[in-house]
């Protein structure tokens, strides 16, 4: 038995999703231009790979983040979630900063609650430290406020308030 099957499909999609949603929304928390954004969203995919290495034994991490071992599967259920992420775009119409943030920090927050129900205490906490980690690496990975790479702080006040949020969402 997978550990998604502890779920129902709904519920396993919103934890499927959470590292690229959470990760998207710190990106967009700050606003630090094309370069910025290009090294936020490779720590955002850095970040989410690592969670199986942070945490090898975590059956939730490992259901979602891919594989590396096997770099076929890997690409397919990268290729999946991408498709995942943009449909729930659509279907949510997401077009703003705002819009994404408030639906990471909503969706942080249901998984809160529904995670317990499939996984055990230490599952969990690693998940949510996890997903937090995953926000915090994409936050601090460019400088916002300089210029060509100089000056700058390393997270705006933007992207802290999302942290904040999303640290009590986590619960």
């Amino acid at each position: 038995m997978n550990i998604q099957d502890n779920y129902s499909a709904e519920d396993w999609e919103t934890i499927n999703l959470l590292p690229s949603v959470v990760g998207a929304a710190a990106a967009c928390a700050g606003t630090n231009g094309l370069f910025g954004m290009v090294k936020e969203s490779m720590t955002n995919v850095q970040s989410m790979l690592g969670g199986v290495k942070m945490y090898p034994d975590n059956q939730l991490i490992k259901a979602v983040s891919p594989d590396m071992t096997d770099r076929q599967a890997a690409k397919s259920k990268a290729a999946q979630q991408r498709e995942s992420f943009k449909a729930r775009m659509k279907n949510q119409d997401i077009k703003k900063r705002e819009d994404l943030i408030r639906i990471a920090l909503e969706d942080a927050a249901n998984i809160a609650r529904i995670l317990p129900a499939g996984a055990n205490e230490q599952e969990v906490a690693e998940f949510k430290a996890w997903i937090y980690t995953i926000a915090q690496k994409v936050a601090e990975s460019a400088k916002e406020g300089g210029f060509l790479g100089f000056g700058g702080t390393a997270v705006s006040m933007e992207e802290q308030r999302f942290l904040d949020d999303l640290k009590l969402a986590l619960g």
